[in-house]
């Protein structure tokens, strides 16, 4: 048996067994409200929910938007690192990453120059935010601590015009970093961090 609740324009469907959220959906509709991405931070429990008009943060009792951050051009992805209290934001359109405070909800940005920022992944031990551009076919090593690109890389040819960095995640272990590639080729690039 599922129970809902609403608050706040959502209506959440709990299984009381086991309280997972099975569906949430957002009564304020349209192409601007529509979540893209979503990040949990560990500390806190609010959800993190990226849209085209920014990101809404969710408390998690009792359900319901405690703030609504804005960002620039078109918002793909986000990552939590807990350990800075800092959400990353990224900014397709923008060529930008945003970054939130997350207790204070203070707003800076880092220049892409002319790279747009598709995915994001943070290694927190080696302070490092990994981002992924798309069609552009980079990836790109920010320093957390510094703010500052340290280094971009185009990927490896895996068909002839099929270079595209899609998804990016780390392994906090190893510090390997695995990053989709290929609107036809489907392959996964696997990078070890000098």
């Amino acid at each position: 048996m599922r129970r809902k609740r609403q608050s706040a324009g959502a209506e959440v469907a709990l299984d009381p067994g086991s309280g997972p959220l099975l569906a949430c959906a957002d009564s304020e509709r349209g192409p601007r409200k529509r979540p893209a991405a979503l990040a949990v931070d560990p500390l806190s429990h609010q959800v993190w929910v990226a849209t085209a008009a920014g990101a809404s943060v969710i408390d998690p009792d009792p359900f319901v938007s405690s703030a609504t951050i804005g960002a620039d051009g078109q918002p793909r992805a986000l990552a939590i690192d807990s350990a800075t209290h800092m959400a990353y934001i990224t900014d397709f359109h923008g060529n930008s990453l945003t970054l939130v405070d997350t207790t204070t909800h203070a707003v800076s940005r880092i220049s892409l120059k002319s790279e747009p920022s598709y995915a994001v992944a943070i290694d927190p031990a080696l302070h490092t935010a990994y981002l992924t551009s798309g069609a552009f076919s980079s990836i790109t090593m920010i320093d957390i601590g510094t703010r500052k690109v340290i280094a971009s890389r185009r990927t490896t040819d895996t068909a002839p015009g099929d270079r595209w960095t899609g998804g990016i995640a780390v392994d906090a272990t190893t510090h390997e970093i695995y990053v989709t590639q290929g609107d036809s080729s489907h392959t996964i690039e696997i990078l070890t961090p000098a």
